[in-house]
């Protein structure tokens, strides 16, 4: 099943107001959310619609998206992943993947996929704080389009 919603009258997010294509899939066990290549995000069906979980969701997902459209000064993306690295030019990382894991290229240290001490995870997750704190303070909506 497929929902649009309008962020709206978000502080967060007050230089980009859009819609965002969600769309909700029985992902993995522990996955609430996926930023895919294309603007998709796909959000677990075990999150309520309507709540500050999924506005939780929504915001973290769409870090992740505003990272992988937007290019640094020698115009590569911020974030880019496909299935077998991450490469993370803000904070300077490539990640190779493997069996639910991303290995730091240049240190060899291994984190499973999602893990809130790898950089993009940070700042998705401050993003993904701020929309649930925004929902729950009334300034962010999540409605049906």
């Amino acid at each position: 099943m497929q929902r649009n919603f309008g962020i709206t009258n978000s502080p967060v997010l007050k230089k980009q107001e859009k819609s965002l294509e969600i769309v909700r899939d029985n992902l993995e066990e522990g996955v609430m959310g996926e930023a895919e290549n294309g603007g998709v995000i796909k959000i677990d069906v075990s999150i309520e619609e309507g709540s500050a979980e999924e506005a939780e969701v929504v915001f973290h997902e769409n870090k992740h998206q505003e990272e992988m459209n937007a290019t640094n000064a020698d115009g590569e993306p911020l974030l880019y992943y496909d299935d077998n690295k991450v490469i993370d030019n803000i904070a300077n990382i490539t990640y190779t993947r493997k069996d639910g894991n991303l290995i730091n290229d240049k240190t060899g240290e291994t984190f499973e996929e999602g893990h809130k001490k790898l950089p993009h995870e940070i700042r998705a997750w401050a993003a993904g704080e701020k929309g649930k704190s925004a929902f729950s303070k009334k300034n962010v909506k999540l409605k049906n389009k």
